[in-house]
């Protein structure tokens, strides 16, 4: 893995139409600062709640207790129904759309699928785990792979999950999955359940060659993504929170407890006001809030990771690079072969991190030629 340092100068500039997509799909905001510790030996106190207690590293007790949690959920394709079909363009070619949807965790999910028309030969599956909790459109979504990682739609098999109580747009119409939100835990159920569904109904589709790019609360789920299924073989995440246990997230939980509003960030929302008030009342012990926050934390887990590139932004101010950095030197230590990528000065928008589609491109072409063996 290499660390290299950016700085803003020679930025690449995008036409306006595209700087208005990715402007516009982005949420801006603050999240707090990730410098510092918790004391182990200064309780925080807040509301009732131990905040020093919460914010200890997870037990390997905790971990395995996950590890049993997650090997438990059933991600198989079933029910599959088509929903639309259609053509899009995208890199210069005509591409077939079918709208499916499933079910998994007795809701009825939708995703969808782009395949380059008449195209017999297998080809890499391609993930985009979104940002944001409305959902995804499949036009925004082309537009906006080939802008961040260069990706070339006429080479891939596209897979656009859309996550539980999101919609799903494409031609101007929704398809709204069932299921109320869970960031970061059902969703990565539905996005591996939406793979098996690619995978059983495209043929075109090589299994052998998966890899997932996300970015923000996307970028988490591409990584949780492939820590729970192993058929993965890399991930392109650009400034997605890596741990829950962080200052950052202790300083949100804290707003929430002394009845701040919860940020309007994806995740956060539920974070804030769902999770936090059961801890408050009692309903959920301190213990089952830490297996929440470590479910949500791909930090723990970078052992069960391949290969992933990491983009962040110095002064990204709503997901600290910290937590990037973090993970990049827990993979290191793994001796994980990715890369990480920080873009000084630049924050939370891919529009400054000058080269990162390059490095994209390249980190893609590692399997884009070659077929893999199973990790």
């Amino acid at each position: 893995m290499r660390t290299h340092l950016l700085s803003e100068t020679n930025r690449p500039v995008f036409g306006h139409k595209a700087f208005a997509l990715v402007a516009a799909v982005l949420l801006t905001g603050a999240c707090g600062s990730d410098s510092g510790t918790l004391s182990p030996n200064a309780d925080r106190l807040v509301a009732g709640v131990n905040l020093s207690e919460l914010a200890l590293p997870p037990s390997p007790s905790a971990l395995a207790e996950v590890a049993a949690l997650w090997q438990g959920q059933d991600v198989s394709s079933k029910a599959v129904r088509e929903e639309a079909v259609g053509r899009i363009s995208g890199s210069g070619s005509t591409l077939d759309v079918r709208v499916l949807s499933h079910v998994v965790g007795g809701h009825r999910h939708v995703g969808a699928i782009t395949v380059p028309r008449a195209s017999t030969a297998p080809l890499p599956v391609l993930i985009y785990a979104h940002f944001g909790d409305d959902g995804v459109s499949v036009e925004s979504a082309m537009l906006l792979i080939p802008l961040v990682i260069g990706a070339r739609l006429d080479e891939y098999v596209l897979a656009i999950p859309s996550f539980r109580s999101q919609t799903l747009t494409f031609e101007g119409i929704g398809y709204k999955s069932e299921g109320e939100p869970s960031p970061w835990v059902g969703e990565v159920d539905d996005g591996l359940a939406f793979l098996n569904t690619v995978l059983e109904t495209t043929p075109q589709a090589d299994a052998e060659r998966i890899i997932v790019f996300g970015m923000s609360a996307g970028g988490a789920n591409a990584m949780l993504m492939a820590i729970r299924d192993s058929r993965i073989d890399g991930v392109i995440d650009f400034f997605g929170p890596t741990d829950f246990f962080a200052p950052f997230v202790m300083d949100l939980v804290e707003d929430a407890l002394t009845g701040e509003p919860p940020i309007d960030l994806p995740g956060i929302q539920f974070l804030g006001a769902e999770l936090v008030p059961r801890l408050q009342s009692g309903e959920l012990s301190a213990a089952h809030m830490r297996l929440e926050l470590l479910q949500r934390s791909p930090l723990y887990f970078v052992d069960r990771l391949p290969p992933v590139q990491i983009h962040h932004g110095s002064a990204d101010d709503i997901v600290p690079a910290a937590q990037s950095q973090r993970l990049s030197d827990a993979l290191v230590a793994s001796g994980n072969d990715g890369e990480f990528f920080e873009y000084e000065g630049s924050g939370h928008s891919p529009l400054g991190f000058a080269g990162s589609q390059g490095r994209a491109q390249m980190f893609l072409g590692r399997f884009a030629g070659k077929t893999l063996a199973s990790r």
